[in-house]
């Protein structure tokens, strides 16, 4: 700070100080408020503080093109912001006084900025994005938005100006796909910031010109030598009002209301345009007119002689006068005096201005007088802000933005006390519901076990009919064509002894040996096969049916919203093992019992009576056998499937189901533990808060007499007069 400028009076220092005690006990009463309050806490600090952070703002600003960057540069006697045909502005970049050239930039934190996608997205393409939205930092999602842009693009190009206006999530879109890859090494440092000294201060300009980076920036500082600019004051270049991007429109708007200096800027080419109107009218809404210091940028090529450069000077301020605007006016080439006073051993790469304009404008000696003599009237401004009037703007600045602190931590208190008079009728109702959700979920647990039960009956009879019309189906499908086919293929070997008289019985249990080691054995392998296929089907039903029916069960002791807490835990989990369990098919011990000793002797009989009785009968003793060991064992599989259709009912099935419902009332069981012990908890956490409530209530009381104490201080502070 200059020595001859007026510091903060001890009146700031106490205020600030009594401001920030304030702001300290509103976040010890109300947690929830500590993140806002220690960004206040910071505004203040820099208030405090004016050596370090406090200094007075002077933002420049005007519609697109006006020369808002040529006039920065030109104060401080070196190209520091880009300068180009377009738009080269694209976020707001502050100018700051320092020993050396430097800058600065801070991004936005990335999971705020991929929020921003995701809405984006959301909103341009919600049919695809609603349920999975496209992560930012995800190269693929990145090459898919892409993709559909390109698709709205060219499938609906009218789209992106509707209502006059360009798509704003399109615009949005693109720029952060595009810039992503250059700022992708910024966020691999946690500060998320990048600083430029004077041997790559270059790479800076390109960095605030670009759109596609400017939707992630949070911040751009210029620092550099400032001679001619008191030190109290700093530069806030925006960009132009009349940008199409209503984001940066809302970002200059915002800061309007920071700045006690307004430089609003007019170039010569145009005059006064329906944009520079309409921020007139909004400076004017804000109650910031009296802010405002007039810049008319002049383009001396474009006014050849001293009387038209007047007449353009004099149609500004009379159109100005017209709506009411009277503020000072200064006209100048913000251009020229940028040629005239850069310092070449300040140069960087492309901060020429070409010599041949500068030759053409010195060949016009009454338009460079009266352009010089403007010039050296507006610094004279500009160091009597920061010197003679410095200390009243700078008090009437901080008074503002310790009222508009207060007025934000007012408002908090507001909204608390009106959420908290006459009691606490929502911690009363929540103790009540609380009470009534743990009755609720006692009751749906005692009924659980009942109707889990009628549930898997019903499932287990139709399992149990399912079984029945399995076994049952004479088609392929089932199982009975498949070992009748196997028993028809049945063939005793060609070696069989055969028929003797004395002793017809001989072959007969060689042959029955033969049946069980060979068909029997692929019968009980077949048997097994399918009976296990059709269990794996049936099984993948069952625990489909359960889970459809229990799980609206399992709900009533759930969360109040109606799904239980699980946990990310499968909610019916398969019972494993149960394929490997199945009862076997088997011809051995019923066909031992039907084909014994008395058996086989009267079916040897049998066969020696067909013998005997048709002596001329062409057919073999061994196909004879073959024959008649089919027809038994056909006979027999009727009822050896009934048998095992029986196993797999009533020794298989019911134990299954009888598993299931062990299964689901655990469950049922843990979750209603879990549940009870929520209520249990939050029952705790009520009581806990209703014990506080008072207290809050009582310093929220205290807090709100001492913010409108603070309110007469800052109103004292601000010379008397209402602050902002």
């Amino acid at each position: 700070m200059n020595d001859h400028a007026a510091p903060p009076s001890v009146s700031l220092q106490e205020t600030a100080a009594a401001t920030a005690d304030f702001l300290r006990g509103l976040a010890l009463a109300l947690p929830d408020a500590r993140r806002q309050t220690d960004r206040w806490l910071t505004t203040i600090h820099h208030l405090r503080d004016p050596a370090g952070h406090a200094r007075v703002p002077v933002t420049v600003v005007g519609t697109v093109k006006s020369g808002k960057s040529t006039l920065v540069n030109a104060i401080a006697g070196q190209v520091l912001l880009p300068m180009a045909a377009g738009i080269t502005t694209t976020f707001m970049t502050a100018v700051r006084p320092a020993a050396e050239l430097g800058a600065r930039i801070a991004l936005q934190p990335l999971e705020q900025v991929d929020f921003v996608f995701q809405q984006a997205a959301g909103l341009l393409f919600p049919d695809t994005c609603g349920e999975n939205p496209p992560r930012l930092t995800d190269a693929k999602a990145r090459r898919t938005v892409a993709a559909q842009l390109q698709e709205f693009r060219t499938a609906a190009p009218t789209a992106l100006t509707a209502q006059g206006t360009f798509h704003e999530p399109y615009r949005l879109l693109q720029n952060l796909i595009q810039g992503y890859d250059t700022v992708a090494a910024i966020y691999a440092d946690d500060t998320r910031e990048r600083s430029y000294t004077t041997d790559d201060f270059n790479d800076f300009p390109p960095c605030i010109a670009s759109e596609p980076i400017s939707a992630y920036l949070a911040r751009a500082e210029v620092f550099c030598p400032l001679p001619d600019l008191p030190e109290l004051l700093t530069l806030q270049d925006c960009q132009g009002l009349d940008t199409p991007s209503p984001t940066q429109q809302a970002m200059v708007v915002r800061q309007l209301a920071l700045s006690p200096v307004l430089l609003f800027v007019i170039s010569s080419r145009m005059g006064l345009r329906q944009a520079d109107y309409r921020l007139l009218e909004h400076i004017r809404e804000l109650g910031l007119a009296d802010r405002l210091q007039f810049v008319l940028n002049v383009d001396l090529l474009e006014h050849p002689t001293r009387a038209a450069m007047e007449e353009m000077i004099d149609r500004c301020r009379r159109e100005l006068e017209e709506v009411g605007c009277r503020r000072p006016l200064y006209s100048f080439s913000a251009l020229y005096h940028l040629a005239c006073r850069r310092d070449p051993a300040a140069a960087v790469a492309g901060n020429t201005v070409d010599p041949r304009k500068l030759a053409a404008w010195e060949a016009i000696p009454e338009l460079t007088d009266r352009s010089r003599s403007e010039w050296d009237r507006f610094l004279a401004e500009l160091q009597r802000i920061g010197t003679t009037d410095a200390a009243r703007i700078f008090l009437d600045h901080a008074a503002d933005r310790l009222q508009h602190v207060l007025n934000g931590a007012r408002h908090i208190l507001d909204r608390f006390a009106d959420g908290h008079t006459g009691g606490n009728p929502d911690l009363d109702s929540s103790a009540t519901t609380a009470a009534r959700e743990a009755g609720r979920i006692e009751a749906a647990a005692a009924r659980l076990p009942e109707a889990l039960a009628g549930i898997l009956t019903q499932i287990e009879k139709k399992y149990a009919a399912a079984i029945n019309s399995w076994f049952g189906r004479p088609d392929a499908a089932g199982i009975r064509a498949r070992l009748t086919t196997a028993i028809d293929t049945h063939a005793l070997p060609e070696d069989l002894p055969g028929f003797n008289r004395k002793n017809p019985l001989a072959p007969l249990s060689t042959a029955w040996r033969h049946f069980h080691l060979t068909t029997a054995g692929t019968l009980r392998e077949l048997s097994a096969a399918a009976l296990v296929t059709q269990w794996q089907t049936w099984e993948r039903e069952i625990h489909a049916a359960v889970t459809a029916e229990c799980i609206p069960l399992l709900s009533l002791i759930g969360t109040p919203d109606g799904k239980p807490e699980l946990d990310g835990r499968p909610p019916l989990p398969p019972l494993p093992g149960w394929g490997e369990r199945l009862p076997e098919f088997s011809f051995t011990t019923p066909a031992a019992e039907r084909f014994g000793t008395v058996s086989r002797l009267a079916l040897g009989f049998r066969l020696l009576g067909t013998r005997v009785g048709h002596p001329t009968r062409r057919q073999s003793w061994r196909e004879m056998l073959t024959d008649r060991i089919r027809r038994e064992a056909r006979e027999e599989l009727k009822t050896r499937l009934l048998d095992l259709q029986e196993q797999v009912k009533f020794a298989f099935l019911r134990p299954y189901f009888a598993a299931w419902q062990e299964q689901l009332e655990a469950l049922a069981r843990e979750l209603t533990a879990e549940q009870l012990d929520r209520c249990r908890r939050n029952q705790d956490d009520l009581a806990a808060d209703r014990d506080c409530h008072d207290r809050l209530s009582t310093a929220a009381g205290q807090l709100r007499h001492d913010a409108d104490n603070l309110r007469e201080r800052i109103r004292a502070l601000a010379g008397g007069r209402p602050a902002a």
